[in-house]
This record gives C-alpha cells, structure tokens and sequence, in this order.
C-alpha cells in the first residue's frame, strides 16, 4: 500500500510540474489569484534618469530584470521599448514596451537619516595654540619669469622627444627579435625534417 501512495504522489506532483512549465510558470510561486494584487507587483522597468539638450529630451529606461539600460529619446524607440512623452514636472513618461501602454516614474533617490557611524565621522580637537582666529594665508604661486617659462617649455620637449625616441628602439627591437625567432623556427623545422 506505501508504494501505491508512493506511485501516487509521483505521478501527481509530476502533472503539476509540467502543468505549470507549459504555461511558463514556476510551481512554487503563488498564483496571481493568491492575493497579489497589481499594485503590489514590483515594475520591471523604471526611468533612472533624464538628459535635455537641444537635441531633445533622452530617458534612461531601465530593465530591472535583464539589469540593462536604454537611452531613448522622446518619440523614438530602442528594441521593444517607444517613449511617447515625458513630463518634467511629475517626472512621468508615456512608453510602450512590447505593445503594451505603461507610466513609469522618474526613480527617487533613497536618503538615509540615520548618523554616519562614528568610525566615518571625523573628530576634531581644539587644542589651545589654535583656539585665536588666525588669519588664512593663501598658498603661494610661483611667479616665472619669461625665460624660465621658456626654458620649462624646452625642457618638455625634451622629454618628450626622448619617450618618442625610447619608444622607437622598443619597436626596433621587438622586431628584430620576431625576426630572430622566425629564423630560429624555420632552422628547427629544416632541422626536423
């Protein structure tokens, strides 16, 4: 008789899995009638930025699930995804994705109001010598003459000429090299035969 149960169970759990892989559905996830309403299901795409310039307005459409980015511009489409319009002051826009009309929301930036650890926060001491205000002194600038700034600009030059140069023998020798070792295997292989 358990192995009757057994059989049983098999066979039952067996139809519901290939129930559930024909209609592209995972057996372990709830139905949409188990209480999930449409307000509750995540979107899988957002816009995560906007971009104006006298070309146009462009949105950044992100796919949440495939973690990918567009950058579409209004009135255009990229793949499967058209933006009709897009309001800047509630920061909406009209797209279609995969012919079906959708609002998406500009994504708001999360702002923490907890204190930063105090392992980030900085500490300051006063110590006395410091505790009159004393007044800034600006770092000071060199002052060049002409002759220096132009004895700076050979002096650049030079360097570069000299990068330019070194940069020549490497290539020089790199070659010479290929060359040495494509004789050396052609002498191998003659030897081999």
């Amino acid at each position: 008789m358990p192995c009757v149960r057994s059989i049983l169970f098999l066979g039952l759990s067996s139809l519901l899995l290939s129930h559930a892989i024909a209609q592209n559905a995972s057996p372990f996830m709830p139905t949409a009638s188990a209480g999930a309403s449409a307000s509750n299901v995540p979107q899988s795409f957002e816009i995560s930025g906007t971009i104006t310039t006298s070309d146009g307005t462009k949105l950044c459409v992100y796919d949440v699930q495939a973690k990918q980015s567009h950058w579409i511009k209004v009135g255009e489409s990229s793949e499967s995804i058209k933006v009709l319009s897009y309001d800047p002051k509630t920061e909406r826009a009209q797209v279609v994705i995969n012919g079906e009309s959708r609002t998406l929301e500009l994504r708001k930036t999360s702002i923490s109001s907890q204190p930063a650890p105090s392992y980030i926060q900085p500490t300051y001491q006063r110590t006395p010598e410091y505790s009159q205000a004393t007044p800034s002194v600006a770092p000071a600038r060199p002052n060049f003459t002409p002759t220096q700034l132009s004895e700076n600009a050979k002096q650049e030059q030079e360097s570069r000429m000299l990068v330019s140069d070194l940069l020549d023998i490497g290539m020089q020798q790199r070659k010479a090299y290929e060359e040495a070792k494509q004789k050396a295997d052609a002498a191998a292989a003659a030897k081999g035969k």
